[in-house]
């Protein structure tokens, strides 16, 4: 995550933030309930074209290679992940190489398909608030089925081996 005051750029984990915050000049703290709540109002917006971008087909991603465990690290370090994403990530991380369709996700998590579309929209804004993600590099692998008229998804090996071994806040 990044914390920007005046021209301060701060970037960490909130347990990170939690020890340098008082570094920072008395105005760069808020007065939030809690030090998320502050990161994430220190947090800027994306840029127009990063908050209304779709998701892309695999396809149309330049290098796929570019993404590291120290990306995803940082992608799930940024604030706790809700428990609906988190659902999300687990059904894809459990159908392994076979991967799994949109449908499939709303059944195993309970989730209407609309609502699993708008949590992987989300998962997506997550991202792009992640700078160490490549930003042609979509949340999940994913394909179109037309048989199926539906996305396919399947997890990128550096996010499977980071929850895998245990580095994911998730719940």
């Amino acid at each position: 995550m990044k914390i920007r005051h005046s021209h301060i750029e701060f970037e960490g984990s909130i347990a990170e933030w939690q020890e340098v915050k008082h570094l920072f000049p008395s105005n760069a703290q808020s007065t939030a309930a809690s030090d998320a709540e502050a990161v994430t109002a220190a947090i800027p917006a994306p840029a127009a074209d990063e908050a209304d971008a779709e998701p892309m087909i695999l396809d149309q991603v330049s290098d796929p290679s570019k993404l590291t465990e120290d990306a995803v690290d940082a992608f799930f370090d940024r604030r706790p992940v809700p428990k609906e994403q988190t659902d999300i990530i687990m059904a894809v991380f459990d159908a392994g190489d076979e991967g799994i369709t949109t449908q499939e996700v709303a059944s195993k998590t309970g989730m209407p398909p609309d609502t699993v579309k708008a949590y992987m929209m989300l998962l997506g804004k997550r991202k792009s608030y992640t700078p160490e993600w490549p930003k042609d590099l979509p949340i999940f692998k994913q394909q179109f089925e037309w048989k199926e008229q539906q996305n396919r998804y399947w997890m990128h090996p550096e996010m499977r081996a980071v929850i895998a071994d245990g580095r994911a806040m998730l719940y």
